[in-house]
Parts: structure tokens; C-alpha cells; sequence
């Protein structure tokens, strides 16, 4: 009976959110407010903070959005500003926690779902291509193939760009000096140890099969599919 009080509490919530939508997208587009550009240190250091943490909560809101669950930006925004300038809320600790704990537990029950559709898309990137080697989640291919593999402590310039299968980018960088050897970050390693010079190789991977192995930002979802490129000078 509780499971079905809290369902129909969220369907609700997301049938008042869709009626929002529906009437804001009906309503005539007002420009935003020219941005001011910090002048201090302090000032910039504040804006800098401010997009960091709200770079993170833009896509943990998209977390709680893909779990089926929807909620007003409106008061979310409020929240956010009366606790940062007042460290007070509206709502009493019981009821703060009781829709926390429920929140959580639609996002549990529907992150399964997530992680199958992850995989689905993932198997998209893989279908009909001959792998070189799938080794804890990662599924690794050739993009440009050399005859001599690396040898343990050759010194080569390697290009890596990793994201997500959305584009949003994780890591990039150009030519960078490195020696081949094990003390390298496990995909890194993993992934020059299966080509050489003048060659390039590409990895595919779900996000929570790689979060132990390589760090990734607190913005990417467990399903998220990943993709690793690589290439050797």
C-alpha cells in the first residue's frame, strides 16, 4: 500500500510538472538578463565555484529525470538559495526525509532499467565489428593498424580523447610524452598495449564498468556509455 501511495504521489507530481511545460512552452520567450562578468579574484573564484557545483547538479537532476521522476526547477532553485543564504528550509526534517528516502527508491527501482537501456545502446557501437580484445567491460577495436606493437618502456606521444556517447567530453588531450609501462592508468595502458606507433585503436564501455578502474567525473551516469580514443605518434 505505501509503494502504491508514493507511485501515485510521483505520478501525480510528474502530471502537475507536464501541465508547467505545456504552459511555458505557450508563453512568449523573454530574454535572459545580460551575465556580469566577475571582476576580482574573489568574485571569480565564486562564479567558478558556482558553475562547478551547478555543472554537477544539472546532471543529477537529468538522473532523477531519466528515473521517470520529475520535479519543479523552480523550487529546486529555491531550495539551493535559501539553505546557501539562510541554512534554513521551509519543510521540517521528517517530511525532507521522507521524500528523500522515496525519491531514492523510485531511482533504484529504475535504475536497472537505465543500465539495459544503457547496454542496448552500447551493443549498437559493438554490432558486427571484430573486437581485439573485451577485458573487464571495456570492448577495444583497431582504427588504424601498424605492424610492431609498443615494447615495455618506449617512450611515445599519445592522443586520448574520452566522452560520453552524447559528445560531452571527459578528457582530451594532444601529445603527451609517455612511457609505455604498467604504472600508466589501467585503460591507458590497456589500450596502447594493443597497437604501436602510427597506430590508433578506439574502447567502448558502460560507465559502471570502468568507475573503479578510471576516474570519472561526478557528472557521468553509471549508464552512460564511454568512448576511448586513442592514438600513438
Amino acid at each position: 500500500m505505501k509503494n502504491e501511495q508514493q507511485e501515485k504521489r510521483l505520478q501525480a507530481s510528474n502530471d502537475k510538472l507536464t501541465a508547467e511545460l505545456e504552459t511555458a512552452k505557450k508563453q512568449p520567450v523573454v530574454a535572459a538578463a545580460p551575465l556580469t562578468d566577475p571582476k576580482s579574484d574573489a568574485e571569480r573564484d565564486g562564479y567558478m565555484l558556482g558553475q562547478s557545483i551547478a555543472s554537477n547538479a544539472v546532471v543529477q537532476l537529468q538522473m532523477v529525470k531519466d528515473t521517470g521522476l520529475t520535479i519543479s526547477l523552480e523550487q529546486l532553485i529555491a531550495g539551493f538559495s535559501t539553505q546557501l543564504q539562510t541554512g534554513t528550509s521551509v519543510m521540517n526534517s521528517e517530511e525532507m526525509s521522507r521524500r528523500y528516502a522515496a525519491m531514492q527508491e523510485a531511482i533504484n527501482k529504475n535504475m536497472g532499467s537505465l543500465i539495459e537501456k544503457g547496454y542496448a545502446r552500447l551493443n549498437k557501437q559493438l554490432d558486427k565489428r571484430k573486437s581485439l580484445l573485451t577485458q573487464n567491460g571495456v570492448h577495444w577495436f583497431t582504427v588504424k593498424s601498424v605492424n610492431a606493437k609498443l615494447i615495455p618502456e618506449q617512450q611515445v606521444q599519445v592522443s586520448v580523447k574520452v566522452s560520453t556517447l552524447s559528445g560531452k567530453v571527459i578528457n582530451d588531450f594532444a601529445d603527451d610524452k609517455v612511457v609505455f609501462d604498467n604504472t600508466l592508468p589501467p585503460l591507458l595502458y590497456e589500450g596502447m598495449s594493443l597497437t604501436g606507433t602510427g597506430g590508433a585503436v578506439e574502447g567502448w564501455a558502460l560507465a559502471k564498468d570502468i568507475f573503479e578502474r578510471e576516474p570519472l567525473p561526478p557528472w557521468v551516469a553509471p549508464y552512460d556509455v564511454i568512448h576511448y580514443q586513442l592514438a600513438i605518434k
